[in-house]
């Protein structure tokens, strides 16, 4: 008795894994969140008075003690706005800062280069964005640790 001859079986579909499905995941479009407005209303936690002190005491700060810029460019910046710099110290003077908010609109948009993430910036819009970095964060074994760049990398993909 002859055994039948093997039979070839073509496949219908291509399994989705490997390089190509990652591939395709990683190029599928990211769903964003839209600016969200505000509905709410402003509530003052804090009292007038504190605010004033607060913002008295950070202006103390800016005029006497100043601020370290390390970026030649932002230096350069507050030379020409008219800031006290002696090397990378930069002391601002309440007046000259007080001037410089005041042509900050209160708010303005921001375009993206896909006009659907455009977003506008300040009054009652909040808008989403991937932090700075965390400086402590609590690992899978709930151990709190110093926060490195692979986890501000592992932040930015959540977000």
């Amino acid at each position: 008795m002859n055994a039948p001859a093997a039979e070839t079986i073509e496949p219908t579909h291509r399994r989705g894994g490997g390089r190509l499905g990652r591939k395709a995941l990683r190029s599928a479009p990211v769903a964003s969140f839209p600016t969200l407005v505000r509905q709410i209303p402003v509530y003052e936690i804090v009292p007038d008075e504190a605010v004033e002190l607060i913002h008295e005491e950070s202006l103390k700060i800016l005029e006497e003690v100043g601020c370290e810029f390390r970026d030649d460019e932002a230096i350069a910046l507050w030379k020409a706005a008219g800031a006290d710099v002696r090397e990378t110290r930069v002391r601002i003077d309440r007046a000259l800062l007080m001037e410089l908010v005041s042509k900050v609109p209160p708010e303005f948009t921001l375009h993206a280069r896909n006009p659907e993430r455009t977003v506008r910036v300040g009054g009652k819009n909040s808008i989403f964005v991937p932090m700075y970095g965390a400086p402590y964060v609590r690992d899978l074994d709930n151990k709190r640790r110093y926060g490195t760049l692979a986890d501000l990398n592992n932040f930015h993909k959540l977000a």
